[in-house]
C-alpha cells in the first residue's frame, strides 16, 4: 500500500504553531487603514488558518499601477557584442546560425539587438558558443522601480529594505535579475494544482496534469497551496497586478499529486516526479513530505538525475538528521535533491522549521510570504512550503543562465553561495540562507561571515623548500589565502596567494617549518587558522665517503718505526694495503685514522680537529645505525647533543643557524671518526665541544645508513 503524503495538516503542519500566528498578521500600509487601525472595507485582512499558518487575504488595491507592455515587446530580444574584427557578412552569418534576425545596431562598439526566431534560450546558447561573440544576453525590461506589482513592498523574501524585520534578510532577487529572469525554464509544481486563470499567471503556465487519482481531469487547484507556491516561482512581473515571481520569465506547470484536502500518496508524487523528468523539466518544486522513505519515490528521483527536485524540510520544528528522520524527500542525500528550511524576516530560522546539519541544505525566507491564491486573490502563508518555491525560482534563474549545467551543478551553485546570518548557523549543511544573486556570480557585498576554517593542508618537502596545498575555500566572497609560519613562538604571515597552494623557499637542508593557513574574504574577515602542519626541506644526499689512497713503500722509502707503547700521541703510520696485519711475532698495533682535513670555518664551530685518542679505525662489518639523537639540558639550557652508534663509523655533522633579524645564517660541517657506543658532543669550547653562538640551531648527524636531526635554541 502506498504511503500517505500529509500536506497541510497533521504531520506536515503544527496546529499549535498555527495558533501562534493569530494576532501577528503583518501590518498593512497606513494609507490602507481606517482611523481605528483596521483595513478599509474590501481590503481588510482576515485570519484564516490553513494548517500551519494564518492566511491573510490581500485584495488588490483599486489604485494599482498601469501594466507595462514592454515585456511582450522585448521578450524575444537578445543584445549581442561581436568581436571588433568581425565583418558585416560574418555577423550576418552568426545571426543566421543562431536563428536570429537583426533588430537594430547600437552606437556601442560591436553591439546589436537581435530577435530570436524561435526560443530565446536556444538562440542565446548558440550565440554564446560562437567564438566571434564576446557576449550575448537577454534584452531585459527596465522600469523606474524594481517592479510595479502593488504587493511587491510586502515581498520581503525577495528584497528587504528593513521595513519588515532586518534589512537585507532577503535573497537579493533584483541583483539576480540583472543576469537571469528564468527564460526558457519550466518549473514543475508537484502540489495541489494551479489556478491558471489567475491574472498573475497570464502567459505563465503550461497545461498541467492530474496524478492525484481522485477523478479530476485537470490540474486545477481546489485547495490554494499549489497556487500560492506557483506564484512565488513565476507570477507575472511588472504587469501592475498583485505580486512578482522570483523567475518572472520562467513558466510553471501544475502536476497535481495532492487532492483538495492537501493529501496524496507517494505513488502519486513519484508519478508526477517521473513525468517531470521524462519531459526534461530541469527544476521541480515539491512543498510536501512523508514520514518515511519509499522505493518508488527514490526510483523516480534517481532515474532523472538531470532534474533538480527542490523540496521543503517540514514544519515540525525538529532535527531531521539520522536514520530516524521523518521528513522525505528532504532527507534523501542525492545530488539532485535540494532540501530547504524556512527563515524569517529577521534572518533567523523559523521556530516551526525542521533543520538538520546533514539533511537540510539551506534556509530561505518562508514566514509570512505574500503570493497568489485562487479566486484572483493574494494571501500570506508561512511554512517551509513557502521557502522551497523561492529557492526553486532561484534554481530556475541559475539553470536559465547555464543551459548546459546538470542538476548537481545548479544545486552546487545555490549551496555554495549562501549568506551566513547568525540566526541560521549550524541548522543546515551550509549553515546559511539562500542568495540568488551570488548563485549567479553577482557581487552583492560581504556575506556576513568569515570564511570557514581550511582543511586538507598538505606539506611536501622539496630541495630548499616546502610546498603546501589545501582544499579550496567554499567562501563565496573569497579574496585570498595567507600562509603563516611560526618563528620563535610567534606567528607571522609569509605568503599571500589566491590559489590553494604556496611554497616556502630559501630553506636549508632539513630546515623545519611550522605553518598554518587562513582564508580572507573581500570584507577583510579571516577564517580560523587551519590545523598546524610541521615539515622540513628535503635533505641533500650525504656525501660519498672518501678513502685516502693506499700507498706501498718503495725501496727508497724506509719503513716507519713502530710506535712506542702508550705514547702521549700515537705516531701516524701510512694505512695498510690489506686488512691483514703484517707478519710480526708481536701483536699488531692499530693506528688511528688520519684526521680529516678541516674546512676553513671549523675552528669557529669548535668541533674536534683530531679523532679521540681511543677511537679505532672502523673495522669492516655491518653499517652503523645512528639512534637516540637528543639534546642534554642543565637548568633548562641546552648543554650538548647525545646519540648512539651501533658500530664505529665516519659521522657527518652539520650545524645550521637560522637567520633571524640581524643574525645571519651560519652553516658548519665536519666529518668525525667515532667508535661504537654512546656519543656526546657538548656545547662549549672543549676539544670535543660545539661552540655555538646564540640563535636557533639545527644539527644533522649522518651515519652510513641513517640520519637524525635535532633542533634547539642557544640562549
Amino acid at each position: 500500500m502506498c504511503g500517505t503524503v500529509e500536506h497541510v495538516s497533521d504531520w506536515w503542519s503544527d496546529q499549535s504553531m498555527a495558533n501562534r500566528w493569530k494576532g501577528s498578521v503583518p501590518r498593512l500600509p497606513s494609507t490602507l487603514r481606517d482611523p481605528r487601525g483596521h483595513a478599509p472595507a474590501g481590503l481588510r485582512a482576515g485570519a484564516r488558518l490553513l494548517g500551519l499558518a494564518a492566511v491573510v487575504v490581500l485584495l488588490p488595491p483599486s489604485h494599482g499601477f498601469a501594466a507595462s507592455g514592454g515585456d511582450a515587446e522585448i521578450a524575444s530580444q537578445i543584445v549581442v557584442r561581436h568581436r571588433a574584427a568581425a565583418s558585416a557578412a560574418e555577423r550576418a552569418e552568426i545571426r543566421r546560425d543562431a536563428g536570429t534576425t537583426l533588430d537594430r545596431r547600437l552606437r556601442l562598439t560591436g553591439v546589436e539587438v537581435v530577435e530570436a526566431d524561435g526560443t530565446r534560450s536556444d538562440a542565446l546558447a548558440e550565440l554564446r558558443a560562437d567564438p566571434d561573440v564576446l557576449w550575448a544576453e537577454p534584452n531585459y525590461p527596465v522600469t523606474i522601480a524594481a517592479t510595479n506589482d502593488p504587493f511587491w513592498p510586502f515581498q520581503y523574501g525577495f528584497e528587504n529594505a528593513g521595513t519588515s524585520g532586518v534589512a537585507d534578510a532577503d535573497v537579493d532577487i533584483e541583483a539576480a535579475w540583472t543576469v537571469s529572469r528564468g527564460d526558457g525554464i519550466t518549473v514543475g509544481v508537484v502540489d495541489t494544482g494551479i489556478d491558471a486563470a489567475h491574472p498573475d499567471f497570464a502567459g505563465q503556465t503550461v497545461t498541467g496534469l492530474n496524478f492525484a487519482g481522485d477523478g479530476h481531469t485537470t490540474a486545477a487547484d481546489g485547495h490554494g497551496h499549489g497556487t500560492h507556491v506557483a506564484g512565488t516561482i513565476a507570477a507575472r512581473t511588472d504587469n501592475g497586478v498583485g505580486v512578482a515571481g522570483g523567475a518572472p520569465l520562467a513558466k510553471v506547470q501544475g502536476l497535481r499529486a495532492l487532492n483538495d484536502s492537501g493529501s496524496g500518496s507517494t505513488a502519486s508524487v513519484a508519478a508526477a516526479f517521473d513525468y517531470a523528468g521524462d519531459q526534461g523539466l530541469r527544476v521541480v518544486n515539491a512543498s510536501l513530505g512523508a514520514p518515511a522513505p519509499t522505493n518508488v519515490e527514490r526510483q523516480a528521483i534517481l532515474e532523472h538525475p538531470n532534474t533538480l527536485f527542490v523540496v521543503a524540510a517540514g514544519n515540525s520544528g525538529i532535527n531531521v538528521d539520522g536514520g530516524g528522520s521523518t521528513a522525505y524527500p528532504c532527507a534523501y542525500t542525492y545530488s539532485n535533491v535540494l532540501c530547504v528550511g524556512a527563515s524569517t524576516s529577521s534572518d533567523t530560522a523559523a521556530s516551526f522549521s525542521n533543520h538538520g546539519s546533514t539533511s537540510v541544505d539551506l534556509f530561505a525566507p518562508g514566514e509570512q510570504i505574500a503570493s497568489t491564491y485562487p479566486g484572483n486573490s493574494y494571501v500570506y502563508m508561512s511554512g517551509t512550503s513557502m521557502a522551497s518555491p523561492l529557492t526553486a525560482a532561484a534554481a530556475a534563474l541559475v539553470a536559465s543562465a547555464n543551459p548546459s549545467w546538470s542538476a548537481a551543478q545548479v544545486k552546487a551553485a545555490l549551496v555554495a553561495s549562501v549568506d551566513h546570518p547568525a540566526g541560521v548557523a549550524n541548522r543546515s549543511v551550509t549553515g546559511g540562507r539562500l542568495n540568488a544573486a551570488r548563485a549567479l556570480g553577482v557581487d552583492v557585498g560581504p556575506d556576513g561571515q568569515a570564511p570557514p576554517q581550511l582543511t586538507g593542508v598538505v606539506a611536501t618537502p622539496g630541495a630548499g623548500k616546502v610546498d603546501l596545498s589545501w582544499t579550496a575555500s567554499t567562501a563565496n566572497d573569497l579574496q585570498d589565502y595567507r600562509v603563516w609560519r611560526q618563528v620563535g613562538g610567534s606567528w607571522s604571515p609569509v605568503e599571500t596567494v589566491t590559489a590553494p597552494a604556496a611554497s616556502i623557499t630559501g630553506l636549508a637542508d632539513e630546515e623545519e617549518v611550522t605553518v598554518r593557513v587562513t582564508a580572507r574574504d573581500r570584507s577583510g574577515e579571516e577564517s580560523a587558522p587551519s590545523a598546524t602542519v610541521v615539515s622540513a626541506a628535503a635533505a641533500a644526499a650525504p656525501p660519498a665517503p672518501t678513502t685516502p689512497p693506499a700507498t706501498t713503500p718503495s725501496p727508497s722509502t724506509p719503513e716507519p718505526a713502530a710506535p712506542a707503547p702508550a705514547p702521549a700521541q700515537p705516531a701516524e703510520v701510512p694505512p695498510a694495503t690489506s686488512p691483514e696485519p703484517a707478519p710480526n711475532p708481536a701483536p699488531p698495533v692499530l693506528a688511528p685514522s688520519p684526521a680529516p682535513t678541516p674546512l676553513p670555518d671549523l675552528p669557529e664551530l669548535g668541533l674536534p680537529t683530531s679523532p679521540p685518542d681511543v677511537a679505532p679505525a672502523p673495522a669492516p662489518g655491518p653499517a652503523a645505525q645512528l639512534t637516540g639523537l637528543r639534546t642534554t639540558k642543565v637548568r633548562g639550557r641546552v648543554r650538548g647533543v647525545r646519540f648512539h652508534l651501533s658500530a664505529a663509523a665516519a659521522v657527518d655533522v652539520v650545524a645550521t643557524r637560522r637567520a633571524v633579524g640581524r643574525r645571519a645564517a651560519l652553516t658548519r660541517r665536519r666529518q668525525l671518526e667515532l667508535p661504537a657506543g654512546p656519543q656526546h658532543l657538548p656545547i662549549d669550547r672543549s676539544p670535543r665541544g660545539l661552540a655555538l653562538a646564540p640563535g636557533s640551531w639545527r644539527v644533522v648527524v649522518t651515519a652510513p645508513s641513517s640520519r637524525r636531526t635535532v633542533a634547539f635554541t642557544v640562549r
